[in-house]
Protein backbone atom coordinates (compact mmCIF):
# COMPACT_ATOMS: atom_id res chain seq x y z
CA UNK A 1 0.00 0.00 0.00
CA UNK A 2 2.96 2.33 0.61
CA UNK A 3 4.77 1.48 -2.50
CA UNK A 4 1.82 1.94 -4.24
CA UNK A 5 0.46 5.81 -2.72
CA UNK A 6 4.57 6.44 -3.30
CA UNK A 7 4.63 5.61 -6.93
CA UNK A 8 0.70 7.76 -7.56
CA UNK A 9 2.31 10.77 -5.65
CA UNK A 10 5.91 10.15 -7.59
CA UNK A 11 3.97 10.22 -11.15
CA UNK A 12 2.43 13.32 -10.00
CA UNK A 13 4.72 15.22 -8.84
CA UNK A 14 6.52 14.60 -12.30
CA UNK A 15 3.28 15.71 -14.50
CA UNK A 16 2.84 18.26 -12.64
CA UNK A 17 5.30 20.25 -14.06
CA UNK A 18 4.92 18.64 -17.86
CA UNK A 19 1.25 19.68 -17.30
CA UNK A 20 2.42 24.04 -17.13
CA UNK A 21 4.99 23.08 -19.50
CA UNK A 22 2.62 21.97 -22.24
CA UNK A 23 -0.10 23.87 -21.48
CA UNK A 24 0.79 27.05 -23.56
CA UNK A 25 1.20 25.05 -26.35
CA UNK A 26 -2.04 22.87 -26.37
CA UNK A 27 -3.78 25.60 -28.55
CA UNK A 28 -0.94 25.22 -31.18
CA UNK A 29 -0.81 21.36 -30.66
CA UNK A 30 -5.02 21.33 -31.32
CA UNK A 31 -4.75 23.73 -34.48
CA UNK A 32 -2.07 21.40 -35.85
CA UNK A 33 -3.89 18.29 -35.75
CA UNK A 34 -6.67 20.07 -37.24
CA UNK A 35 -4.81 21.34 -39.93
CA UNK A 36 -3.70 17.44 -40.59
CA UNK A 37 -6.89 15.93 -39.98
CA UNK A 38 -8.46 18.43 -42.72
CA UNK A 39 -5.66 17.80 -45.06
CA UNK A 40 -6.08 13.78 -44.72
CA UNK A 41 -10.29 14.07 -44.69
CA UNK A 42 -11.82 11.25 -46.73
CA UNK A 43 -15.49 11.96 -48.49
CA UNK A 44 -18.36 11.71 -46.37
CA UNK A 45 -15.99 11.76 -42.94
CA UNK A 46 -17.76 14.87 -41.26
CA UNK A 47 -15.31 15.20 -38.06
CA UNK A 48 -12.59 17.37 -39.80
CA UNK A 49 -15.72 20.04 -40.58
CA UNK A 50 -17.13 19.31 -36.78
CA UNK A 51 -13.57 19.88 -35.27
CA UNK A 52 -12.67 23.00 -37.40
CA UNK A 53 -16.31 24.58 -36.21
CA UNK A 54 -15.34 23.82 -32.67
CA UNK A 55 -12.10 25.45 -32.83
CA UNK A 56 -13.61 28.30 -34.26
CA UNK A 57 -15.91 28.26 -31.19
CA UNK A 58 -14.25 27.43 -28.50
CA UNK A 59 -11.00 29.30 -29.54
CA UNK A 60 -11.99 32.61 -31.63
CA UNK A 61 -15.50 33.35 -31.10
CA UNK A 62 -16.92 32.36 -27.43
CA UNK A 63 -13.68 33.69 -25.81
CA UNK A 64 -13.90 36.95 -27.80
CA UNK A 65 -17.55 37.41 -26.90
CA UNK A 66 -17.09 36.67 -23.28
CA UNK A 67 -13.85 39.07 -22.91
CA UNK A 68 -16.11 41.82 -24.37
CA UNK A 69 -19.42 40.69 -21.76
CA UNK A 70 -16.23 40.82 -18.96
CA UNK A 71 -15.09 44.87 -20.09
CA UNK A 72 -15.32 47.71 -17.95
CA UNK A 73 -15.85 49.58 -20.75
CA UNK A 74 -18.15 47.94 -22.56
CA UNK A 75 -20.51 47.28 -18.61
CA UNK A 76 -20.24 50.68 -18.35
CA UNK A 77 -21.72 51.56 -21.86
CA UNK A 78 -24.25 48.80 -21.19
CA UNK A 79 -25.32 50.53 -17.91
CA UNK A 80 -24.35 47.29 -16.82
CA UNK A 81 -24.78 47.78 -12.93
CA UNK A 82 -28.39 48.67 -13.18
CA UNK A 83 -29.06 45.44 -14.96
CA UNK A 84 -31.03 42.25 -13.30
CA UNK A 85 -29.43 38.81 -13.59
CA UNK A 86 -31.61 37.87 -16.13
CA UNK A 87 -30.95 40.87 -18.34
CA UNK A 88 -26.84 40.32 -17.88
CA UNK A 89 -27.89 36.72 -19.19
CA UNK A 90 -29.67 37.95 -22.39
CA UNK A 91 -27.03 40.70 -23.09
CA UNK A 92 -24.50 37.99 -23.04
CA UNK A 93 -26.87 35.83 -25.16
CA UNK A 94 -26.86 39.11 -27.97
CA UNK A 95 -23.08 39.24 -27.71
CA UNK A 96 -22.29 35.63 -28.73
CA UNK A 97 -25.06 35.57 -31.08
CA UNK A 98 -23.84 38.36 -32.71
CA UNK A 99 -19.93 36.87 -32.72
CA UNK A 100 -21.25 33.33 -33.93
CA UNK A 101 -23.46 35.08 -36.81
CA UNK A 102 -20.09 37.34 -37.70
CA UNK A 103 -18.21 33.75 -38.32
CA UNK A 104 -20.95 32.31 -40.43
CA UNK A 105 -20.91 35.72 -42.44
CA UNK A 106 -17.48 34.86 -42.82
CA UNK A 107 -18.08 31.12 -43.86
CA UNK A 108 -20.47 32.38 -46.51
CA UNK A 109 -17.28 34.04 -48.12
CA UNK A 110 -14.63 31.49 -47.41
CA UNK A 111 -14.24 30.74 -50.92
CA UNK A 112 -12.57 33.99 -51.35
CA UNK A 113 -9.82 33.45 -49.17
CA UNK A 114 -9.24 29.67 -49.89
CA UNK A 115 -8.34 27.20 -52.70
CA UNK A 116 -11.25 25.89 -55.01
CA UNK A 117 -11.15 22.51 -53.61
CA UNK A 118 -11.81 23.31 -50.08
CA UNK A 119 -14.77 25.58 -50.61
CA UNK A 120 -16.98 22.30 -49.82
CA UNK A 121 -15.43 22.01 -46.55
CA UNK A 122 -15.67 25.61 -45.30
CA UNK A 123 -19.66 25.02 -46.22
CA UNK A 124 -19.56 21.94 -44.02
CA UNK A 125 -18.28 23.83 -41.27
CA UNK A 126 -20.82 26.43 -41.74
CA UNK A 127 -23.18 23.98 -41.33
CA UNK A 128 -22.08 22.74 -38.46
CA UNK A 129 -21.28 25.40 -36.65
CA UNK A 130 -24.68 26.67 -35.01
CA UNK A 131 -25.46 22.87 -33.99
CA UNK A 132 -21.65 22.37 -32.25
CA UNK A 133 -22.59 25.37 -30.57
CA UNK A 134 -25.77 23.41 -29.14
CA UNK A 135 -23.58 20.67 -28.07
CA UNK A 136 -20.77 22.63 -26.58
CA UNK A 137 -23.99 23.85 -24.44
CA UNK A 138 -25.61 21.03 -23.56
CA UNK A 139 -22.12 19.69 -22.56
CA UNK A 140 -21.46 22.74 -20.00
CA UNK A 141 -24.73 21.36 -18.40
CA UNK A 142 -27.64 22.95 -20.70
CA UNK A 143 -31.01 21.50 -21.01
CA UNK A 144 -31.37 20.28 -24.63
CA UNK A 145 -34.65 22.25 -24.55
CA UNK A 146 -32.52 25.99 -23.70
CA UNK A 147 -29.63 24.89 -26.08
CA UNK A 148 -31.62 24.30 -28.98
CA UNK A 149 -33.59 27.50 -28.06
CA UNK A 150 -30.21 29.06 -28.23
CA UNK A 151 -29.74 27.78 -31.98
CA UNK A 152 -33.21 29.17 -32.68
CA UNK A 153 -31.80 32.84 -31.94
CA UNK A 154 -28.87 32.72 -34.00
CA UNK A 155 -31.28 31.45 -36.73
CA UNK A 156 -33.43 34.66 -36.06
CA UNK A 157 -30.62 37.02 -35.60
CA UNK A 158 -28.37 35.47 -38.81
CA UNK A 159 -31.24 36.47 -41.20
CA UNK A 160 -32.67 40.11 -39.44
CA UNK A 161 -28.28 40.87 -39.96
CA UNK A 162 -28.27 39.34 -43.41
CA UNK A 163 -30.86 41.59 -44.63
CA UNK A 164 -29.52 44.91 -43.07
CA UNK A 165 -25.99 43.99 -44.00
CA UNK A 166 -27.74 44.12 -47.72
CA UNK A 167 -29.28 47.36 -46.97
CA UNK A 168 -26.18 49.25 -45.42
CA UNK A 169 -24.31 47.99 -48.63
CA UNK A 170 -27.33 49.32 -50.97
CA UNK A 171 -26.97 52.90 -49.11
CA UNK A 172 -23.49 52.55 -48.79
CA UNK A 173 -23.04 52.20 -52.69
CA UNK A 174 -25.31 55.40 -53.39
CA UNK A 175 -24.04 57.69 -50.68
CA UNK A 176 -20.40 56.69 -49.54
CA UNK A 177 -17.66 57.32 -52.25
CA UNK A 178 -15.49 55.61 -50.07
CA UNK A 179 -17.47 52.68 -49.71
CA UNK A 180 -17.50 52.47 -53.01
CA UNK A 181 -13.55 52.69 -53.54
CA UNK A 182 -13.54 49.27 -51.88
CA UNK A 183 -11.89 47.21 -54.73
CA UNK A 184 -13.82 43.83 -53.62
CA UNK A 185 -17.47 42.67 -52.91
CA UNK A 186 -15.96 40.49 -50.20
CA UNK A 187 -14.39 43.75 -48.39
CA UNK A 188 -17.37 45.96 -49.16
CA UNK A 189 -19.46 42.85 -47.36
CA UNK A 190 -16.64 42.48 -44.90
CA UNK A 191 -17.25 46.31 -43.86
CA UNK A 192 -21.12 46.51 -43.97
CA UNK A 193 -21.64 42.97 -41.99
CA UNK A 194 -19.16 44.51 -38.87
CA UNK A 195 -21.79 47.72 -38.86
CA UNK A 196 -24.80 46.06 -39.66
CA UNK A 197 -24.41 43.29 -36.74
CA UNK A 198 -23.02 45.54 -34.23
CA UNK A 199 -25.47 48.54 -34.65
CA UNK A 200 -28.40 45.37 -34.65
CA UNK A 201 -26.75 44.13 -31.44
CA UNK A 202 -26.26 46.71 -29.79
CA UNK A 203 -30.19 48.06 -30.15
CA UNK A 204 -31.20 44.65 -28.83
CA UNK A 205 -29.11 45.00 -25.68
CA UNK A 206 -31.19 48.52 -25.44
CA UNK A 207 -34.13 46.71 -26.28
CA UNK A 208 -34.72 48.73 -29.16
CA UNK A 209 -34.29 52.17 -27.44
CA UNK A 210 -30.82 52.57 -29.22
CA UNK A 211 -30.00 56.73 -30.05
CA UNK A 212 -27.93 57.96 -32.69
CA UNK A 213 -25.91 59.18 -29.55
CA UNK A 214 -25.21 55.97 -28.17
CA UNK A 215 -21.46 55.05 -28.46
CA UNK A 216 -22.31 51.36 -27.68
CA UNK A 217 -22.49 50.74 -31.40
CA UNK A 218 -19.02 52.33 -32.00
CA UNK A 219 -17.92 49.81 -29.17
CA UNK A 220 -18.75 46.65 -30.84
CA UNK A 221 -17.71 47.74 -34.37
CA UNK A 222 -14.33 47.91 -32.78
CA UNK A 223 -14.51 44.02 -31.48
CA UNK A 224 -16.15 42.67 -34.44
CA UNK A 225 -13.38 44.34 -36.95
CA UNK A 226 -10.94 42.67 -34.55
CA UNK A 227 -13.05 39.74 -34.55
CA UNK A 228 -13.70 39.66 -38.35
CA UNK A 229 -9.78 39.78 -39.09
CA UNK A 230 -9.29 36.56 -36.46
CA UNK A 231 -11.77 34.02 -38.15
CA UNK A 232 -10.48 35.73 -41.82
CA UNK A 233 -7.04 34.49 -40.40
CA UNK A 234 -8.21 31.30 -38.93
CA UNK A 235 -10.06 29.69 -42.63
CA UNK A 236 -7.12 31.59 -44.71
CA UNK A 237 -4.65 29.83 -42.98
CA UNK A 238 -6.01 26.41 -41.80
Amino acid sequence: MTIAMSKKFSERIFFRPLFFILRPFANLIRYLMLKIMKKLRLPGDDRPARAAASHLLEELVLPSGFRIFSDRGFRELAQFSTLPTTEQDRVFNELETAGICLALFCLDFADALVKPEDYHFWREVKDRLPKEFEENLIKMGAEKESAHLYQDLISMRYQEYEKTTQEAIDIWNSEEPRFRELQTEVAKHSAARVHAIAIGAADHIRRGKLKKVDRLPSFLISWLLYLNEDIGKFIKKL
